[in-house]
């Protein structure tokens, strides 16, 4: 009977400890705030994994991700990507703080957790991004400028006689002595082979000038003089001598752009116009590359907001939890664990490298990581620098700041013209090089019809007022 009673009485506390933990842990789930992000990138493809993690480190969200297309009618977002929507629109990036979509973040980033935000980002970088002298959004580190370099055999330099260490950036002085590599490949009988590579962009590649509308738009501004008006690419001098240097070399054989795309091609000097460092351009070659060439770098780019494209996160007006949406990025920051589940997702899916997210059994295979909080704090691509956190910030400390940091374009009354000259680009970055350089002079024509003169022209007036108005 007394077993019988202690049997009970066992039975009975277990049953009430049962109980007494079902509900803390159900009071916890209700505790949690529950967050929604709204983003372009897939990070709804991690979202369980990550709101794990928050779970297991104790952080009292959940969060749900969604994008423009999935977001339903009067939900309510907390946290929303903003900034630069595609690089065919990279105009208007100013429109959700302009239009009361976001909360001016100044006093959360002066807070004793804020800095930890600040601090992971330079201040010209802060400066760059933003609007009216306030910060609407946080920024993540970790992209950086773009140099134009040459890369080059060494072997082949070294038996030819030849040193691209020695030359500056007027490639076109230098066709007898890359004659003398082209004769000699020949007679060799390497078929994918081509002396030079990466002409085509490195003829839009002028130094001190800055392109104000990204890749996709032809259009430049000069650093280097007090002209603050911008250009038509295609119709300055450096770029019609460019053009002619292409054509040159196409006839000499020095640059056979029908090799280029083969994927076997192989060049005596690549011309890269956006290299970050030797280690980051390991991402797709062989790791001992760098044994057999060499880099010189022949100019970096200016800082401002399109070169650095960072990914911007604010806090919506319309949040009833903006501390709590402010703290979820403050961990965003500091937490390593959060950025790589919310960057990378379930650590199954891949494996680490050398500091770098590959795929598993595929050492060098390429995943795209996605963007968020501090990305020093987590994996790299294989295609980006497994010192990023040490070389950032000095990369950024040397960094030039354009004299157009600052200036945010609107494409109000002339997106016709917008959408008509960005559909252009396909002339000159798809199809064959060969028609690229036989053409320019029709798709020069074709930009002037599309209305580039009338682009140039409305972003000229409005720099002008924005350079008045912060004398």
């Amino acid at each position: 009977m007394k077993k019988a009673l202690a049997g009970i009485l066992i039975l009975s506390l277990i049953c009430c400890t049962g109980c007494s933990t079902t509900k803390k842990n159900k009071d916890n789930e209700e505790k949690r705030i529950k967050l929604v992000w709204q983003s372009e990138q897939s990070f709804w493809e991690h979202q369980d994994y990550f709101n794990q993690v928050l779970k297991e480190k104790g952080y009292p969200y959940e969060v749900e991700f969604v994008t423009s297309e999935t977001v339903q009618k009067g939900q309510r977002v907390d946290l929303l990507e903003t900034g630069i929507d595609t690089w065919e629109n990279p105009y208007d990036t100013n429109k959700d703080a302009l239009e009361g979509r976001l909360l001016p973040l100044d006093d959360y980033l002066n807070t004793k957790e804020g800095k930890k935000i600040k601090d992971a980002v330079p201040e010209k970088i802060w400066d760059s991004y933003k609007i009216n002298g306030k910060q609407y959004s946080v920024l993540s580190p970790g992209f950086l400028l773009d140099k134009t370099v040459y890369v080059w055999d060494k072997e082949l330099a070294e038996k030819y006689n030849v040193h691209p260490e020695t030359w500056d950036g007027d490639l076109w002085e230098h066709r007898e002595e890359l004659l003398k590599v082209a004769e000699g490949e020949k007679k060799a009988g390497r078929e994918n082979f081509t002396t030079v590579s990466g002409l085509l962009l490195y003829a839009e590649e002028i130094p001190e000038t800055t392109k104000v509308l990204g890749l996709l738009y032809p259009i430049i501004f000069r650093e280097n003089t007090d002209k603050a008006e911008t250009e038509f690419l295609y119709e300055t001098p450096e770029y019609k001598r460019n053009l002619a240097g292409m054509r040159e070399f196409y006839k000499m054989g020095l640059w056979r752009p029908e090799v280029e795309t083969v994927r076997t091609a192989e060049s005596f000097l690549s011309i890269e116009t956006q290299f970050w460092s030797k280690n980051a351009y390991l991402g797709f070659r062989e790791p001992n590359f760098w044994d057999t060439h060499e880099v010189k770098e022949l100019y970096t780019e200016k800082l401002w907001e399109l070169s650095l494209n960072c990914i911007e996160t604010g806090i919506t007006t319309e949040s009833k939890h903006p501390e709590e949406a402010f703290d979820l990025l403050c961990a965003l920051y500091t937490d390593k664990d959060l950025v790589n589940a919310i960057e990378w997702g379930d650590e199954e899916n891949y494996e680490v490298v050398d500091g770098k997210a590959v795929k598993p059994m595929s050492e060098g295979e390429y995943i795209p990581r996605l963007y968020a909080g501090n990305q020093l704090l987590g994996y790299v691509e294989a295609n980006e620098d497994n010192k990023l956190k040490e070389n950032f910030p000095k990369e950024i400390e040397r960094a030039k700041v354009s004299k157009i940091s600052g200036f945010r374009f609107s494409g109000k009354g002339i997106e016709k013209e917008l959408e008509k000259v960005v559909a252009l680009n396909s002339l000159v970055y798809s199809g064959s090089a060969e028609e690229v350089i036989k053409d320019m002079e029709q798709t020069i024509e074709k930009y002037k019809q599309a209305g580039i003169d009338k682009v140039i022209a409305e972003w000229n007036r409005q720099f002008a007022e924005w350079n008045k108005e912060r004398r």
